[in-house]
C-alpha cells in the first residue's frame, strides 16, 4: 500500500503544485495587506 501512495504523489503534475503555491501565497499576501493597512487594500 505504501508503494501505491508514493506512485500517486509522483503522478501529481508540478504545474498544479506551483499553481496551488501561487494561490496560497497570494491569499497570504492579501490577508497580510488587509491586516497591516485595511484602508489601503480597499
Amino acid at each position: 500500500m505504501e508503494a501505491d501512495q508514493e506512485e500517486r504523489t509522483r503522478s501529481i503534475p508540478r504545474r498544479r503544485l506551483i499553481r496551488w503555491a501561487a494561490i496560497i501565497a497570494g491569499v497570504i499576501l492579501a490577508v497580510l495587506a488587509c491586516w497591516q493597512d485595511p484602508l489601503y487594500a480597499i
